[in-house]
């Protein structure tokens, strides 16, 4: 899950976590990162690369969109 305070947001904070992450955790694989993205941070999500591998989904009354992201590091 990735969160960034309302009055941090736009301000390209989630792109340099993400980015943080792919450079210290994911090196030398292969790997698919997979995301229940929330209506609210769907945009996001594709910005960073995921793509939707369905429409939007609900459990226990929370909907979300599951995205995924493959990746070559």
């Amino acid at each position: 899950m990735l969160f960034v305070k309302k009055e941090y947001q736009g301000k390209g904070l989630s792109r340099k976590l993400f980015e943080h992450y792919m450079e210290n955790y994911l090196k030398d694989r292969t790997v698919e990162i997979t995301v229940n993205a929330s209506p609210y941070s769907e945009k996001i999500y594709e910005k960073l690369g995921f793509e939707k591998i369905s429409g939007m989904q609900e459990t226990n009354g929370i909907k979300y969109f599951p995205m995924r992201r493959k990746l070559k590091i």
